[in-house]
């Protein structure tokens, strides 16, 4: 009977990655939620890992401001991160939801820009999570009249944007 336990040295499976790993936890806590849908994945060209959540219950996922998605999105990539020994860099989303919400960020971005340059104040958003927040510093990086910069403690951490110091002439 020794020849029926042997199993083949060449068939070993191939080593998981980080989008694996995770594509499977959401799967997991997907069905245990009960949700008709599913994650695929996709290694993007930045080394980052996109999960889409497919299906008729992915909207609901979203939740109120992209909660549900944000903690959905901290525990896949703290799972992923125990068992590959290393953080991943994870982006979740569902139904098109990142993409619009950095598409209304950058718009928010832009015209507050715009207030604090034409005004000299500056302005303070509402708390962000560090995704958000980096879609704003992103979109006024290059502008010329003004700067941004993040304050206050997590889960209160807001990005404020304010007027560019001018260099003095002669100096």
């Amino acid at each position: 009977m020794p020849e029926e336990q042997t199993v083949e040295q060449d068939e070993q499976e191939e080593p998981l990655d980080a989008g694996d790993v995770a594509c499977d936890f959401l799967d997991e806590v997907l069905e245990a939620m009960g949700v008709e849908s599913h994650a695929e994945v996709e290694l993007m060209e930045d080394g980052s890992w996109r999960l889409e959540v497919v299906g008729s219950d992915a909207g609901d996922l979203i939740g109120r401001y992209g909660e549900t998605l944000n903690a959905l999105q901290y525990l896949t990539v703290l799972v992923t991160q125990k068992q590959m020994g290393e953080h991943p860099r994870l982006v979740l989303d569902a139904e098109g939801y990142r993409d619009r919400r950095q598409a209304a960020l950058t718009e928010q971005a832009r015209a507050l820009a715009a207030e604090v340059a034409k005004a000299g104040q500056e302005a303070e958003l509402d708390p962000l999570s560090s995704f958000e927040r980096r879609i704003i510093h992103n979109a006024l990086l290059d502008h010329p009249d003004v700067v941004t910069y993040s304050e206050g403690e997590e889960p209160e951490r807001r990005v404020v944007i304010a007027p560019r110091p001018r260099a003095r002439p002669g100096r």
